[in-house]
């Protein structure tokens, strides 16, 4: 339904506030054509500045499932892709989940999280579970984009480096 020779073009990206950067987001859409968007962090770090409200965050030809929540979260998917928004359970910071069906009884469960780099031991946790309720979804394909500020992560060893804390 909508999904072109089994192969969807992701894009993901923090705007540390998506008001001032929305043209270019744009512009990046233009370029890139991408099915799915996960977008992080778009309100700003001082909430009291202004309201930022669902309504500015309307993307011509996709539809927004967001989380307002502390920095925020929006996950945009082309309107000619059958969606649905998942709620899951748990909650641990700014997430946002969908779901898209794909061929036979195969979907994805697409989610973007952020996490602060200040969170709490418990907010650290709450991310755990969340990601571990989604990976206990009944989906067949598992997509998950975020922001997890994680700068101290080794890669390329798999470790933690120095003055890295585990979650």
């Amino acid at each position: 339904p909508g999904v072109n020779n089994g192969q969807l073009r992701c894009f993901y990206t923090n705007t540390d506030t998506l008001g001032n950067k929305k043209h270019e987001l744009e512009a990046r859409i233009q370029d890139y054509n991408p099915d799915i968007i996960g977008i992080t962090e778009i309100n700003p770090k001082n909430t009291s500045v202004g309201g930022f409200m669902e309504d500015d965050l309307v993307l011509g030809g996709y539809t927004a499932y967001c989380d307002m929540a502390g920095r925020g979260a929006v996950l945009y998917v082309r309107d000619s892709i059958v969606s649905s928004q998942v709620i899951l359970q748990h909650r641990g910071g700014p997430s946002v989940w969908c779901s898209v069906p794909l061929q036979g009884r195969d979907s994805l469960l697409v989610g973007v999280v952020y996490r602060s780099p200040s969170n709490s031991e418990a907010e650290n946790q709450g991310i755990n579970e969340i990601l571990n309720e989604a990976v206990g979804e009944q989906s067949s394909h598992l997509l998950i984009m975020g922001d997890f500020n994680y700068p101290d992560i080794q890669w390329s060893t798999q470790t933690l480096g120095p003055g890295a804390r585990e979650a």
